[in-house]
């Protein structure tokens, strides 16, 4: 795989990731007003899930548009790239950053987290998970 690609699915996970969201808030037809309104309380709680989210944003629409209550416009969380150079040769490691630039996470522990946070909202509001390959 190349870097373009691993970088392009590596996005693509966390504008999805957030999208969730709006998919659930938006199924009237399967999920009842109360849990829809419950869940987008328990993400929009998460920190997790709400560093996905500014990384999505910043990426879908390459800045963000609205400002957050009393928050400034920049992200809070943000995706580099972290090239290095060992006896293998170049490799790159994506890692998440503050807006002050300090390392938080990689950016596949993140999305793990995401993954594991999002099972944990799901089954709490009794929303079947299922896999598929």
């Amino acid at each position: 795989m190349h870097p373009e690609e691993l970088e392009d699915d590596l996005f693509h996970f966390f504008v999805d990731c957030w999208q969730l969201k709006d998919w659930i808030i938006n199924d009237s037809e399967n999920i009842s007003h109360r849990k829809r309104k419950s869940i987008a309380s328990a993400v929009h709680a998460d920190t997790t899930l709400m560093q996905c989210r500014d990384i999505a944003n910043a990426r879908k629409h390459l800045k963000l548009r609205k400002k957050r209550k009393g928050r400034p416009l920049k992200p809070d969380a943000a995706v580099i790239g972290e090239i290095r150079v060992g006896g293998e040769g170049l490799s790159i490691d994506y890692v998440v950053v503050n807006r002050r630039g300090k390392k938080i996470a990689r950016a596949t522990e993140l999305a793990k987290k995401a993954v594991q946070r999002w099972t944990e909202i799901l089954a709490k509001h009794r929303l079947k998970i299922s896999a598929t390959d």
